[in-house]
């Protein structure tokens, strides 16, 4: 039993770390880059937040596609009792249907041209437009 379990086909072989790797210092599990940097750190950090993003964003447009549809047949059902605007209620409706289908790709466009707008407002010469498009520049945008 014991060499089923260390042998060709065990934990030896399924790249565990053993004894001697973790003494010479080499990588407990093999990588295909084991090279830390803080480089790497960031852009790994960056795409990570994206995706969270991204999956907050659609979140937020199923909830508030949810409460849009319960407050307007709250206002259906009550037969005008129940005093809702409805107005807004059209527009969480309208806006959570473009969260859910635009997602992060719909808010990284509104950022854009929100740094367009910026750089128009503020000319090319200003430091803080260029920290602005520094910063967008990192984040992707």
């Amino acid at each position: 039993m014991l060499y089923s379990v260390l042998g060709p086909t065990g934990l030896l072989a399924t790249g565990m770390p053993t004894i001697t790797g973790l003494l010479d210092g080499s990588p407990a599990v093999p990588t295909e880059q084991t090279n830390w940097s803080i480089g790497n750190f960031l852009q790994n950090s960056i795409t990570t937040l994206q995706e969270w993003g991204k999956w907050l964003i659609i979140l937020i447009g199923v909830i508030l596609i949810v409460w849009a549809c319960v407050q307007i047949a709250r206002g259906l059902i009550s037969h005008g009792k129940t005093q809702i605007s409805w107005p807004v209620n059209i527009i969480m409706l309208i806006m959570g249907g473009v969260f859910m289908i635009g997602g992060f790709s719909f808010m990284a466009g509104v950022a854009s041209g929100g740094k367009q707008t910026l750089t128009e407002l503020g000319g090319s010469t200003g430091t803080g437009v260029i920290m602005l498009d520094n910063l967008l520049s990192i984040l992707g945008l």
